[in-house]
């Protein structure tokens, strides 16, 4: 266990590109409406029904033939007998004919012979209620919702792919569907590596660590559409690492994120173990601050499992999530691979350097509308990322934002309230 590859740090677009060539969206799912909201859906849905599915009123009024009220003016009120009332539970069952009228509140179906609800406004009931006058007239469909107005049965209501919002699923109980077809989230396994990790809640002794790279993963991956199965921490040996990697293809997972072990360092046994056992594809990214970030395959009878190695340190782990681990999440979910953050426009403060080659992502923070980098880069400091309201990323061949830079922030917060 001797071999620490130095090959050159592989381009993040090349990785992606095999990925997508390599590994296709997971297979579909039926869940139930009340599992559904988050979920990619596999299918286009067709609406069954038409909605409404009868015609109802949109106000409260009276149903009336529109015929009756053709001749009606405040000179000459055209008056007409109440049959009824109607309500959005209980329809009146009887016709409206001629010279009739039927009171009729918003929601209710509009009875059989009438095809306009004319407004309350516009008439005065007798003082027994027998009768109603009406002083203008009410064109046909005038405050009627009609059939398919809403949606016409047929149609397509929500296209493949599109992340089901709650409103989505209100849409869906609406037409009478109680489950829907929705890709199979994937399944993750962590496997955590490093003698020094001590798992959070326990109190460290000196040269320990508290992990707090489980957590950080736990909360990302259901962001992007996955769920964790399960957490195996392993020590420093390549013994039992082979070990935990001959666990991980027995299981049944899609995905399998290291965090740590991922460098060239003499404990450092992910990227040699993963090549004797699998195929290494990259050790090292051409990222910064996660250039330790490895990827590659283990093959489970013909299937190929995505093992991605994280580093260790906290920032560079979640960059590399970030940049790739996350998107091999997202795009197994049938998720887009595009970063799942808000985003924003700004001028840089100040100038930003950055060194050629590499992809660089850098934590800033907005301060009266212009993006204002921090100088922390380095790759362990936590209360950086805590005190960054997001973050820019520096394309490979660009060395210098002057000043006035115009980028693209990535927002930490998806549904951030705060006023910058």
């Amino acid at each position: 266990m001797t071999d620490k590859r130095t090959t050159a740090p592989a381009l993040l677009c090349d990785v992606m590109i095999q990925i997508k060539q390599r590994l296709r969206p997971l297979e579909s799912q039926e869940v139930l409406w009340d599992q559904a909201a988050g979920r990619v859906l596999a299918q286009a849905i067709t609406a069954p029904v038409s909605l409404p599915s009868f015609p109802r009123a949109a106000m409260d009024g009276f149903a009336v033939r529109s015929s009756d009220l053709e001749a009606a003016s405040p000179e000459q009120p055209c008056q007409l007998q109440v049959r009824g009332v109607a309500y959005p539970a209980r329809p009146w069952p009887g016709t409206v004919s001629v010279g009739t009228a039927v009171r009729i509140m918003t929601g209710a179906a509009i009875p059989e012979g009438a095809d306009t609800v004319a407004m309350l406004e516009d008439s005065e009931v007798s003082a027994d209620g027998q009768f109603v006058s009406f002083r203008r007239p009410s064109p046909p469909g005038r405050h009627v919702i009609a059939v398919g107005e809403d949606v016409r049965a047929g149609q397509v209501v929500l296209p493949a792919g599109r992340v089901l919002r709650p409103q989505d699923v209100a849409l869906l109980v609406a037409l009478g569907l109680t489950s829907c077809p929705v890709v199979r989230q994937p399944r993750v396994m962590l496997l955590v590596s490093g003698s020094e990790l001590v798992p959070p809640g326990v109190i460290p002794k000196v040269g320990e660590i508290v992990d707090s790279n489980t957590p950080l993963l736990q909360a990302l991956i259901p962001r992007d559409g996955g769920q964790v199965v399960e957490v195996l921490r392993v020590p420093d040996d390549p013994v039992l690492l082979r070990q935990a990697f001959r666990q991980a293809l027995t299981k049944d997972i899609d995905v399998v994120l290291v965090s740590g072990g991922s460098s060239t360092g003499d404990e450092d046994f992910c990227p040699c173990v993963l090549a004797e056992m699998g195929e290494l594809v990259a050790q090292g990214l051409a990222i910064r601050p996660a250039a330790p970030t490895g990827f590659g395959w283990l093959n489970r009878a013909g299937t190929l499992l995505p093992v991605v190695l994280l580093p260790g340190n906290p920032v560079a782990c979640l960059v590399a999530y970030e940049l790739l681990a996350g998107r091999i999440i997202r795009h197994l979910a049938g998720r887009s691979l595009d970063l799942p953050h808000c985003q924003r426009t700004a001028p840089l403060r100040e100038s930003w350097s950055s060194p050629p080659g590499r992809l660089e992502w850098v934590r800033v923070c907005i301060e009266q509308n212009q993006a204002v980098p921090l100088r922390q880069r380095g790759a362990s400091s936590i209360s950086s990322l805590v005190a960054a309201d997001g973050f820019f990323l520096v394309p490979e061949e660009v060395t210098l934002y002057p000043a006035g830079t115009i980028v693209t922030v990535y927002l930490f917060d998806t549904l951030s309230g705060q006023q910058f």
